[in-house]
């Protein structure tokens, strides 16, 4: 049934207005009452839609705290994300798909660093005793001397270095007027043309001396190894004996503790005599060939070149060798493999990649123990690889290099784009930006740390896991960094001033 304005009107005013017409009061109040219900009916409207709105944000905000609460609490992870904008329709509608990778993350025990500001224009670590480093210093064109312990050490003579911790004391090689001579706990040795730093046996100095071309082995204050023609340039702790290698009728034999050791060779190479898992380790030279002796017995065969440092894993020995090759063109080439267990491992690739050609220190070596398998870096066609007990894993690279062990898992830097870009990579995982150069890549204190540059900020940082540590300097000696009581410890430069930097 259609309803007239004007019937509803009359309708109203009919049986609501007229009864109360007699009284002009009744008539007002009556109208005041009116305006109020309309007033109310129109907020009331108004209301309804504003608590529709407040339920849809109300609902918005507690979805995206849940999600936020999901995100904080999942696993501790690293997300690079990328985003991609495609045209769905003509009227240039756009959807947006993203890729996640989850990394593992490696900041949870990021280092906290504190800078020393020093005078010294030259400073090289050396090593450390009981836990505190030292240092060889510079002052200009000044002489060297020892730093350690905020003491200058050595700076009465013309020159000091070499300073080595022996017997849980400071040992080092002073010179004065051409002549030199080991200081062992501030007290001076005898005099000699020249000699080489000290080793610790039995925790008292041992060095190789030389005076009018003639070369002896000093320990415990006497000179040995008269009843040779000469002596090698190096000498080694065998188990808190000493060894050297003496001369005779043109043969070298290897002499620990007074007593000639195996057969004798043209030569016995310095300087990898050395104790392994408690026994003795030797290079030994015939012609162009070397070879390894380990406890009395050849490892291997002979090969062109044996390279340090020796590993030991699963409790066999390993170690890197190479051979000359004829190439294609006929000319030599060299070619790297494993040697391990007496057995050579990569021989089937073009060859091994050597990382720190004649390093010492095992955590620069070729090769890694992960998870029980022996790791190294392969080469085919001019690219890099990851083998595990020579089997390929992974992709490859124009470049691998500090190939490191983390958690048994692999870590190393990977290099693409012809040089261009260097990322490190952990389990197979890139877990660092791309930088134009990364530098000596080590497993420190449970984490993954390394240096950058980066080309934005024109400095050197340190990284652990993905994450920058501290403020970035104009340069970092050796782009290198060094543990010191399983603490990071560095030399950094910063407008022409030279600081050591150190993990609290």
């Amino acid at each position: 049934m259609h309803v007239s304005v004007d019937s509803f009107f009359y309708f109203l005013f009919y049986y609501y207005v007229k009864p109360y017409m007699a009284s002009l009061e009744r008539l007002l109040v009556f109208l005041s009452l009116l305006s109020l219900l309309l007033f109310a009916g129109c907020l009331g409207g108004q209301k309804s839609v504003n608590d529709s709105m407040n339920s849809t944000i109300s609902d918005s905000t507690t979805m995206s705290a849940v999600l936020s609460t999901t995100s904080s609490t999942a696993e501790p992870s690293t997300t690079f994300t990328s985003s991609t904008t495609t045209s769905t329709s003509k009227k240039k509608k756009s959807s947006t798909s993203t890729t996640t990778t989850t990394i593992p993350l490696l900041e949870a025990k990021t280092p906290v660093l504190a800078s020393q500001k020093t005078p010294y224009s030259y400073i090289n670590y050396a090593g450390s005793i009981y836990g505190e480093p030292f240092f060889v210093v510079r002052q200009g064109r000044e002489k060297m001397f020892i730093y350690f312990e905020g003491k200058e050490i050595g700076r009465e003579y013309e020159s000091a270095g070499g300073p080595r911790s022996i017997g849980g004391k400071l040992a080092y090689v002073a010179q004065n007027k051409s002549r030199y001579f080991l200081v062992y706990d501030g007290v001076e040795g005898p005099r000699y043309d020249f000699i080489e730093p000290p080793i610790d046996v039995g925790g008292k100095p041992a060095y190789i001396a030389s005076r009018g071309g003639r070369k002896y082995a000093v320990y415990d204050g006497k000179e040995l190894g008269d009843k040779y023609d000469n002596l090698e340039s190096f000498i080694a702790n065998i188990n808190g004996v000493l060894c050297f290698a003496g001369k005779k009728d043109r043969r070298n034999y290897l002499v620990c503790n007074g007593r000639e050791i195996g057969d004798s060779f043209d030569s016995v190479e310095s300087p990898y005599a050395a104790e392994f898992d408690g026994k003795l380790l030797y290079i030994g030279v015939n012609g162009t060939m070397r070879y390894a002796i380990y406890d009395g017995k050849l490892m291997g065969e002979g090969y062109h070149s044996i390279y340090p440092p020796f590993n030991n894993v699963n409790g066999k020995l390993a170690f890197l060798a190479e051979d000359e090759i004829n190439s294609s063109d006929g000319t030599l080439a060299e070619k790297y493999y494993i040697v391990y267990d007496g057995k050579e491992t990569g021989k089937d690739y073009d060859s091994v990649e050597v990382l720190y050609p004649g390093a010492t220190a095992p955590e620069k070596a070729s090769f890694k123990e992960a998870g029980g398998k022996i790791a190294y870096v392969g080469v085919r066609e001019g690219l890099m690889f990851i083998a595990l007990d020579g089997t390929k894993v992974g992709d490859s690279y124009g470049r691998v290099r500090d190939l490191t062990v983390l958690n048994d898992k692999i870590a190393f830097i990977g290099t693409r784009d012809e040089g261009a870009t260097n990322f490190v990579l952990y389990d197979g995982q890139e877990i660092s930006q791309g930088f134009n150069e990364i530098f000596s890549l080590r497993e420190a204190g449970g984490r993954l740390v390394y240096i950058v540059w980066d080309p934005n900020q024109m400095k050197y940082f340190l990284v652990s896991g993905s994450q920058k540590v501290g403020e970035g300097f104009d340069g970092i000696e050796d782009n290198e960094f060094y543990l010191v009581n399983g603490k990071i410890l560095f030399i950094g430069k910063r407008k022409g001033e030279l600081y050591i930097v150190r993990e609290k």
